[in-house]
């Protein structure tokens, strides 16, 4: 096989098993470890193996399954999809775990090694030329499938196998390069949000560090309706603080289109942000335009839905309004600045401030009298601008590392669309991280 030839998956097949009948292993069969693994559709991702959804079963029952056995380096191949996890993503079971057994709707492909590469094939089933031709044995009305005998049928462009190993080589690189980014973004995830909880209950010192606990220096720290919190800090309700404002009501009166003017809504709120491709338009009166007009730094708060988040208008657009669906913050005092209050907002949601105050009665929904009377605590100005100054070094942080695993990302698609469509094979290819 000196050039890439299609073969049908099926022929490159040592073993090629579905998992076994359904009353053969149910959910009553699990047991809490030790046991052995059962591999479920759930852990297979594209190209990766989810090892959070753990379930086991007992040895002996197990040994009665052994045809449906999964070793270390074998092909997992999802029977079933929906609208974001496409039917035949594959993923290679990771060396380092124990043996296991699959379950309906898993299939378990071990590749005949003179033929082919599992690593190489699993990269190929992850492809969208390999899933092209999958669609055309997809069943299902509700939920497509795909049976054993159907995937069996579909081909994937093979080149020799010491090419396989080299392209297999080259993309696990990628993916070591991904999986270390995301591991690095989940640690800084994690510092941000121990960050939050301290610096809204201890603040900083001038020189920016974290104040002593409570239990280390008590004279630090008051009492207060929030609890304990810094000597020092005040604590108000939100509306002493901002003033308040809903936006315009969405009605079909105001889509004539004759003083149509782009606007925020709830779904443009995301935290932190607005996401300007999410803007819709409706009309304003003259009248309407001044009263509803977003100014830079203006915070918008969603009252319904995902009650509390919170963007801030950043000037995105020279015009733009909102509607009734958020809430507009502006500060009544200059030295209450809109990047702490923002930070705020989303310590109180992770904190459950919120639910205190929203009506559960159909769906959850935050008035505006009820946003005013949420207490927010007030450190000096300048506190509040190291607050927020830490937590925007986080977030670039953040940014970065989002930007290298996009990157990262568009080099694996790019790679993955010329090594595995025999585009670049035969010529040696470098990969820079």
């Amino acid at each position: 096989m000196s050039e890439a030839t299609p073969y049908p998956l099926g022929s490159l097949a040592k073993s090629l098993i579905d998992g076994p009948f359904g009353s053969n292993l149910k959910s009553e069969h699990y047991v809490t470890e030790p046991g052995v693994r059962v591999v479920r559709l759930n852990n297979v991702k594209e190209g990766r193996y989810d090892d959070t959804d753990r379930v086991f079963v007992s040895d002996s029952h197990a040994d009665s399954l052994a045809r449906h056995d999964v070793r270390p380096g074998d092909v997992l191949i999802a029977a079933l999809g929906d609208e974001n996890h496409p039917v035949g993503r594959a993923c290679c079971y990771p060396c380092e775990l124990p043996p296991a057994i699959n379950k309906v709707d898993c299939f378990r492909l071990r590749c005949n090694p003179d033929l082919a590469a599992n690593r190489y094939v699993m990269y190929s089933l992850n492809t969208e030329s390999v899933r092209d031709h999958l669609r055309r044995y997809e069943q299902g009305v509700t939920r497509k499938r795909i049976n054993l005998g159907n995937l069996a049928r579909v081909e994937i462009n093979l080149p020799d196998l010491s090419k396989q190993d080299r392209i297999a080589e080259i993309l696990s690189t990628v993916d070591d390069a991904i999986e270390q980014t995301e591991r690095l973004i989940a640690k800084t995830q994690n510092l941000k949000a121990g960050l939050m909880h301290d610096l809204f209950t201890r603040g900083v010192l001038p020189d920016g560090r974290l104040r002593p606990p409570r239990q280390e220096a008590p004279e630090l720290y008051q009492e207060s309706v929030l609890g304990w919190i810094p000597v020092g800090w005040g604590v108000k309700p939100i509306g002493q603080v901002f003033d308040v404002q809903l936006g315009k009501m969405l009605s079909k009166k105001s889509k004539t289109g004759k003083m149509s003017a782009p606007y925020v809504g709830n779904r443009a709120v995301q935290w932190d942000r607005v996401d300007v491709a999410a803007l819709e338009e409706m009309d304003f009166s003259d009248s309407e335009r001044k009263k509803y007009l977003l100014a830079p730094k203006d915070l918008l708060v969603c009252e319904g839905g995902e009650v509390g988040r919170t963007a801030m208008w950043r000037g995105e657009m020279e015009e733009c309004y909102f509607q009734k669906a958020i809430h507009r913050l502006r500060p009544k005092d200059a030295r209450v600045i809109p990047e702490y209050m923002l930070r705020f907002m989303r310590f109180g949601d992770t904190a459950g401030i919120f639910r205190m105050f929203t009506s559960q009665s159909s769906i959850a929904h935050l008035t505006r009298e009820k946003l005013c009377a949420v207490q927010m605590p007030l450190p000096s100005e300048p506190e509040q601008r190291q607050i927020a100054g830490i937590f925007d070094a986080v977030d670039e942080d953040l940014f970065g590392q989002g930007a290298t695993r996009n990157f990262l990302g568009g080099v694996k698609r790019g790679l993955m669309h010329d090594l595995l469509t025999g585009r670049c094979l035969g010529r040696k290819r470098d990969v820079y991280l």
